[in-house]
């Protein structure tokens, strides 16, 4: 990347993170709610991953922070730990400042991070996401210490591990249970007493691994191999098993042959046929084959036999016109005998045509009736989300309504932040927690959390401040869900989209909001 644009792009990034700053230092003698501040200061610095943006930042941050609490323990002077206060929150407030920093300077340089993260590489691959990260941290210390430069070309680095690991990630996503399964089924034996299963469900893993190879995003297909490989090494558990019960019980073999008897005896009962086990169960077989190989040709001899009626009749019909046509009798008899043969050819090919339509139609009402049961299914399924959700907040903590798509909303009135912070007091944890319970009730559905301002500040400033918002909201949930990351988005709208009267101050508040849009 230019240089000259990195400068630019990091100059814009000061500027915001300055303006975005709201805590305000100061002079007189400290207060509880100075201390509450500072604490919320150092989780907005954690939620905004200073340790990783800004390292040396959050570490003298952290160490002020460390030494304000070990003063009020102490019991030290006001004027003592107020002084502390002050450096504490100023350090946290030059940690932001960094962080946006950084963040604008590798934006071009994060989403290789960011997709390991979401393939959960952290934890499936914790020594290659590690490694980039040890990486990604160096560079983001040479930003911070002004070597944009050199921290740009450290960057670069950390991109093939983060590559690598998404993918290692996402291929022990697929391929995690399969393997533990052939390891069972290795350990039952498998290789001694079901080879070629345990074979083909290495063949299936291997495949699943090669479309990872390939292309690491067409989970249809490397899921859909892995099924077949757990299919395969719980199959080859199973055979294993069972020979190996056979092997230390010799009466095991007398109920298998017996279980074998059983299924072709009743194959053999349809055609009233006792299969003769006492010479052995290869001659019971040929028996059976040999019964199911006559009933197919008699099935092919009847028809046959139609075929060649009705080409005999046909014949027989045309020739009765010729060789009675001089007798008026059989003149008489024969032309009936046609009338009535094509009427009853007509009125066929009618009953036929209806009863063609009669089908199509039936069909046609048995998918519209299926259609609209499932409809109706899940109508009835979202409304009883929706009625447990409403059921859980009280009207001044959220207001639950439906958007025009139908998804469900959760307003929630009672949450509020102060004056340019995106910081989450610790009286509004009971309302994020029933939060919490409500998306519990729509297990799987997509979360958006959307950030509102009111008009007032500029678009910019209240679009960040919006996404922030958000994005504190969403991280708490996230962590109180224990819901996959991939479920949640978090969106900053701004003022733009206002649901009252920015004209007056209770038009104002009403449009300062944090919407959950739970998607249907």
């Amino acid at each position: 990347m230019n240089s000259s644009k990195a400068m630019a792009r990091i100059k814009v990034g000061v500027f915001l993170a300055l303006t975005a700053i709201c805590l305000t230092g100061k002079a007189m003698a400290y207060t509880e709610a100075d201390v509450k501040g500072l604490t919320m200061l150092q989780d907005s610095l954690v939620v905004a991953k200073a340790p990783v943006f800004a390292p040396k930042a959050y570490k003298k941050s952290r160490r002020q922070y460390d030494e304000v609490m070990k003063l009020l323990k102490m019991s030290a002077s006001a004027s003592r730990i107020d002084k502390a206060l002050i450096k504490s929150r100023e350090f946290g407030e030059n940690a932001l400042r960094s962080v946006a920093v950084t963040r604008e300077a590798l934006r071009e340089y994060l989403e290789p991070r960011e997709k390991a993260l979401k393939a959960d590489a952290p934890r499936l691959q914790s020594a290659l996401f590690n490694k980039g990260e040890k990486i990604f941290v160096k560079a983001t210390e040479k930003i911070e210490k002004g070597d944009i430069k050199g921290g740009l070309k450290e960057v670069t680095k950390s991109v093939p591990h983060f590559d690598r690991a998404e993918q290692e990630a996402i291929r022990s996503s697929v391929i995690a249970q399969a393997d533990l399964l052939i390891l069972r089924a290795i350990n039952d034996e498998a290789k001694k007493f079901a080879l070629i299963t345990l074979d083909k469900a290495r063949t299936h893993r291997n495949r699943a691994s090669g479309i990872i190879d390939r292309d690491r995003y067409d989970l249809k297909s490397a899921n859909a191999e892995a099924a077949l490989a757990e299919y395969e090494a719980r199959h080859a558990t199973e055979i294993a098993q069972r020979v190996r019960s056979l092997k230390k019980n010799d009466q095991a073999w007398e109920q298998i042959m017996l279980s074998y008897e059983l299924i072709m005896q009743k194959a053999a009962d349809a055609r009233e046929l006792k299969l003769a086990f006492d010479k052995g169960i290869l001659f019971a077989a040929e028996q059976l084959a040999n019964e199911m190989k006559l009933l197919i040709e008699k099935i092919d001899a009847q028809e046959s036999d139609r075929n060649s009626r009705a080409e005999r009749i046909a014949q027989i019909c045309s020739k009765l016109g010729i060789n009675f046509s001089e007798s008026d009798g059989a003149d008489a008899a024969l032309t009936s005998l046609e009338a009535e043969f094509q009427t009853l050819v007509r009125e066929l090919d009618e009953t036929k045509s209806e009863m063609r339509v009669t089908a199509r139609t039936l069909e046609k009402t048995k998918q519209e009736n299926e259609v609209a049961s499932a409809i109706l299914a899940a109508k009835e399924k979202e409304e009883l989300k929706f009625i447990e959700t409403k059921a859980l907040f009280k009207p001044t903590e959220a207001l639950v309504l439906y958007n025009a798509s139908q998804d469900i909303v959760i307003r929630l009135r009672g949450l509020s932040f102060e004056s340019g912070s995106w910081v989450i007091e610790n009286r509004h944890i009971e309302l994020l927690e029933k939060v919490a319970k409500a998306l519990k009730i729509s297990v799987g559905d997509q979360i958006i959390i959307e950030g509102h301002t009111d008009n007032t500040g500029s678009s910019e400033m209240n679009r960040q401040l919006s996404e922030k918002r958000a994005l504190a909201v969403m991280n708490y949930l996230r962590q109180s869900t224990d819901r996959a990351a991939s479920e949640f988005r978090a969106i900053g709208y701004g003022a733009e989209k206002p649901v009252a009267n920015n004209q007056n101050e209770k038009g104002r508040s009403e449009n300062r909001r944090i919407d959950i849009v739970i998607l249907d």
